[in-house]
């Protein structure tokens, strides 16, 4: 994910995701308002509480290739 991007960025939505060896899956989409530029963190939460990321995922709508 770019840096430029978290600077700007917005959480548009969060929400779970599906159910994955008795845990929820979550997705965080972040939006660059006034654009389609967006990213998806999906994640979940261990045993323990902590956040674990599964992966980040590009959802702009450009055709843009993201880092």
């Amino acid at each position: 994910m770019p840096s430029d991007f978290l600077k700007i960025c917005h959480m548009w939505k969060n929400e779970v995701s599906r159910l994955e060896n008795d845990k929820l899956v979550c997705r965080a989409t972040f939006a660059q308002p006034d654009t389609d530029y967006q990213y998806a963190i999906v994640y979940t939460v261990t045993d323990k509480g902590e956040l674990k990321i599964i992966g980040i995922e590009n959802e702009s709508h450009d055709d843009s290739e993201g880092e």
